[in-house]
């Protein structure tokens, strides 16, 4: 039985996964339209067979995964279930990238996983704080939680600073506020006066 070994103008060659083969005007989905495609052929010229090497405008089959690409066999967007990542078509997204819109995109800088909002857990040595990963933290309103290498514990008001969630864990204080054994008090206690902002013990024999 004869095949077809090229097409018309106009028209491309084109294979399918059983093998059937017939001209197109356009090439199917995960096929890419292949110009100048080199092929071995066995022609019949003067009762003699000789193989030779021809060309054709073929659809070629896009990578695995992969719903549409262009000629130079790159894909362009996945098929439903897989995301694009640098030319490929993956069934998730790499270390240090997310997913949208069905494509990898790369984590800023020092992120191990991310999403759309920024880092969700950083590299060694870097501390996570409002989705952005920084060697320490950065607004003194917080304080490292060290199982988790994050920076988004808020004092409790009136401190500034602190060392724990707790009302006597008070490292400096809001304006107006003294420091007092860990509290924040709105004035000193008797016999304690206001210096650089803490009570400090009077002398002995001041009132």
């Amino acid at each position: 039985m004869t095949q077809c070994l090229t097409c018309t103008a106009g028209y491309l060659y084109y294979s399918d996964t059983l093998g059937s083969v017939r001209c197109v005007r356009f090439c199917p989905d995960n096929f890419t339209h292949y110009r100048a495609y080199s092929y071995n052929a066995s022609i019949q010229q003067n009762n003699t067979v000789q193989n030779v090497t021809l060309q054709r405008d073929q659809c070629v089959p896009c990578p695995n995964n992969c719903l549409t690409c262009n000629p130079n066999n790159i894909c362009i967007y996945c098929i439903s279930g897989y995301f694009y990542h640098k030319g490929s078509c993956v069934s998730s997204c790499p270390g240090g990238y997310f997913n949208q819109d069905s494509n990898c995109l790369l984590c800023h800088s020092n992120c191990t996983t991310c999403n759309s909002l920024g880092c969700t857990a950083c590299v060694d040595g870097f501390v996570l704080q409002n989705n952005r990963c920084y060697r320490t933290c950065t607004n003194s309103t917080t304080l490292l939680v060290s199982a988790t290498d994050t920076c988004n514990v808020s004092c409790i008001s009136p401190c500034l600073t602190c060392f724990g969630l707790a009302s006597n864990a008070c490292l400096t204080c809001q304006s107006n506020y003294y420091l007092f054994f860990g509290f924040c008090m709105s004035s000193c206690p008797s016999g304690y006066s206001s210096i650089n902002g803490a009570c400090t013990l009077c002398p002995q024999g001041c009132g």
